[in-house]
């Protein structure tokens, strides 16, 4: 068909799977959603208009069975899914390398594909988004909610990002894109049915509620942390976002982590001097509320 839209889709299957598991509780009842989920999303990219020709699934396959008795690769197959296997070691899981590149090989090989999604929420996947971004490649991205990077929402865009979970129908209704077979959908926590219920709008937010108390309270214990690694009240700023702030809210965006320091900063619970070379932050700790969110603190000291 002239103009069709040629497809290929890499998940990180070890990565949905273990977010499923969070997300559920269950993981028998994990499997069947995500294989439930990654059904819909087949039928959705696949149609009149385009064609999604590549399907690939990579995990550490013994690693999984290690944790289930689940048999994961033959309902792949069935959905037309090659399962690939990627070899991990103990403190590291290389499948986001493998990944990136089969993906890099598909874009370098094959110029007629034009479109790419993504099933991962790891920030380790924002360089192959932006190299396929930059060459013209339309990219989808879905993960798991908890888990997925606010920094790889962003920089695909919350327009082409969606939560896997948000891909099942609420109990007893069938979503507008679903065959017969969806007639029988796995049930839903309420919690992700409330939130189903909002819309587009909701499942594309980034975070629109990280500015929380219990994100205050968790940056403070950050600072006290800090304070007691450096043995020091003045804490580099720039240091203290890369070491402390991007690892504690990996699921955040690096304008959303900011814009906590910034609040706090703005409400006097701390303060950031600019000495010329560096920004330093320091604990205001005579203010009310920094005394307040220091409480949980104070069984350390």
């Amino acid at each position: 068909m002239t103009g069709e839209r040629k497809c290929a889709m890499f998940v990180d299957f070890e990565n949905a799977y273990v977010g499923y598991v969070d997300f559920y509780g269950n993981g028998d009842k994990a499997l069947d959603n995500l294989l439930d989920t990654l059904k819909r999303i087949i039928k959705k990219h696949g149609g009149e208009s385009q064609s999604l020709l590549i399907k690939r699934a990579y995990a550490d396959w013994e690693k999984l069975h290690e944790k289930s008795d689940s048999d994961f690769q033959r309902p792949l197959a069935f959905l037309g899914i090659k399962p690939s296997y990627v070899m991990s070691s103990y403190r590291k899981n290389s499948t986001d390398i493998v990944l990136s590149m089969a993906a890099q090989e598909v874009l370098l090989t094959k110029e007629d594909f034009t479109d790419f999604i993504i099933i991962g929420g790891d920030r380790d996947y924002m360089p192959i988004v932006a190299i396929l971004k930059e060459n013209g490649k339309a990219v989808t991205v879905y993960g798991s909610k908890e888990s997925t990077a606010g920094d790889l929402i962003e920089i695909v865009g919350e327009a082409n990002f969606f939560y896997l979970q948000d891909m099942l129908s609420q109990p007893g209704e069938v979503a507008d894109d679903a065959g017969p077979e969806a007639q029988n959908v796995p049930d839903v926590p309420q919690n992700n049915a409330k939130g189903r219920q909002r819309g587009a709008s909701r499942r594309r937010s980034l975070l629109p509620e990280h500015l929380t108390e219990a994100n205050f309270r968790k940056t403070v214990r950050l600072i006290q942390d800090a304070e007691e690694s450096y043995s020091s009240k003045e804490i580099w700023l720039g240091h203290f976002y890369r070491k402390h702030m991007n690892e504690a809210f990996a699921n955040l965006s690096d304008e959303q982590r900011k814009e906590i320091i910034t609040r706090l900063e703005h409400d006097g619970i701390l303060t950031v001097t600019n000495t010329g070379s560096r920004s330093i932050l320091r604990l205001n700790r005579e203010h009310p509320r920094a005394r307040k969110l220091m409480e949980p603190s104070a069984e350390r000291k």
